[in-house]
């Protein structure tokens, strides 16, 4: 069965979807396999060359400026090349990444400018008498891609050279199919960039081709629908919840707001043990990661096993209860907190996280404070008091969250609140969790749609 996600682009989707219907077709219809070298000469690789800004000699186009079925010619640096003749690009090129993370992934040339391409891409050819739009078509189907995925199976590092290409095979039509199937193709590309050209009817064995391809298209459409409508469901939820607690908690401090520090006992740090050479004591004793903790998130998996050759600090044990603060983390995640409601094993607090130390009398609720550091006003706070010469990385100090505002309530009111809250965190993690169901039920549905159009069951 093709394997499609949306998390590639709709182009990438309906071209992959239309090649492999046309070529599932042509193998029913009894066509015969050929090597690619049957159709094209022999496959070339590219020139090794240090990219430059200057435009000193001819543009090198690389791996990384074949996008979105295009060359981003702006962007192409240049190279010095002795003999460019060799390595130039003509229209009908066909350009292949031989490694990496791309692996297979082609592009036809039909513009070129004066450039030549890269050491890490492998140009195809095509032979006089064969369409380069005809081979370009078949490389974007599950037909060459089944064929590569096996030639990449094994290897470290994911790569295709030029013999496992030109020794791949590909249905042998005459030029007036191949033609045909090109242009289909071709139109069927530009139909997703917003063409409102038809599909033609192609030629036997392919008659089916244009109805198949056309159902897949409006039942496409249909899943790109729901999937934008899923993606933007998630932040409108997630705007009620923090809409909610500005509400009920306040926008921003007033004169009824107080330091944190009158309202807890003290913050701790925790604890950095220092022991690099020891080994690891397995499952005995575990400390903190920072990853810990985020927003009304305890995850008892993050942490590190605590060295053989250190004793363990039942100070800084890990206990249900706890209100546990990120103390130094991403810009984001700086000052996320969470209460741990079961008691985690064996784990300890780490220098990165503090421990809330609240009076026994205390004038606020954990779970309330829980949801007051998540509100917007707060995160406004710890943001301008988070430091740090890192872009993405951030620091907050002891003295910074104790000099935090909070609102004044009594505890029947934050009760109250609490209580409505965690309704709402409940039925937004309901519906978080049903977008991620549906998101994997929307990436297997196009495929499942593909195997009936192949079945005849559309």
């Amino acid at each position: 069965m093709l394997k499609l996600s949306f998390s590639q682009t709709r182009q990438e989707v309906m071209v992959r979807a239309a090649a492999t219907i046309v070529f599932q077709l042509l193998k029913r219809g009894g066509c015969l396999d050929v090597p690619v070298s049957d159709l094209a000469e022999k496959p070339q690789y590219g020139f090794t060359a240090s990219a430059i800004d200057e435009p000193i000699g001819p543009k090198l186009v690389r791996i990384t400026d074949l996008q979105d079925a295009k060359i981003k010619w702006d962007t192409v640096p240049y190279c010095e090349c002795p003999e460019p003749r060799n390595y130039a690009l003509a229209t009908n090129d066909i350009l292949f990444a031989r490694t990496g993370a791309t692996t297979g992934k082609t592009h036809l040339v039909i513009e070129p400018q004066d450039a030549v391409f890269a050491s890490y891409l492998i140009r195809l050819r095509p032979k006089a008498g064969v369409a380069a739009a005809y081979l370009y078509a078949f490389f974007q189907s599950d037909a060459y891609w089944c064929q590569i995925t096996e030639e990449k199976r094994g290897s470290a590092q994911p790569n295709v050279n030029g013999e496992k290409l030109a020794a791949l095979v590909i249905p042998n039509v005459d030029i007036q199919l191949q033609h045909a199937i090109g242009h289909f193709i071709q139109i069927v590309r530009a139909r997703q960039d917003g063409s409102s050209k038809p599909l033609q009817t192609l030629p036997a064995p392919l008659q089916a081709a244009t109805g198949l391809v056309t159902k897949v298209e409006e039942l496409a459409a249909k899943i790109e629908e729901a999937q934008i409508l899923r993606t933007a469901l998630s932040p409108e939820v997630d705007a009620l919840l923090l809409a909610s607690r500005n509400r009920l908690i306040g926008e921003r401090p007033t004169d009824g707001w107080v330091s944190l520090h009158t309202l807890i006992d003290d913050i701790e740090n925790g604890w950095s043990p220092q022991c690099e050479s020891c080994p690891a004591t397995g499952d005995e004793w575990g400390v903190l990661k920072v990853g810990a903790v985020s927003f009304g998130t305890f995850d008892s998996r993050e942490n590190k096993a605590l060295p053989a050759l250190l004793e363990p600090k039942p100070d800084y044990e890990i206990k249900s209860g706890d209100f546990l603060m990120s103390r130094a983390n991403t810009t984001e995640l700086v000052g996320a907190c969470a209460l741990v409601k079961e008691s985690p094993p064996r784990l300890m607090l780490c220098d990165k996280i503090f421990r809330f130390i609240f009076k026994p009398d205390s004038p606020v609720l954990p779970s309330f404070l829980d949801h007051v550091l998540k509100s917007p006003a707060l995160r406004e706070q710890i943001e301008l008091g988070a430091t740090g010469t890192s872009p993405t990385m951030k620091n907050i100090s002891k003295a910074k969250i104790l000099s935090l505002q909070l609102p004044v309530m009594d505890t029947g009111q934050q009760r109250r609140i609490v209580a409505y809250l965690d309704e709402l965190q409940a039925k937004v993690d309901c519906v978080k969790a049903l977008q991620a169901q549906t998101q994997a039920e929307l990436d297997a549905l196009l495929p499942s749609i593909l195997d009936k159009a192949f079945k005849g069951e559309l």
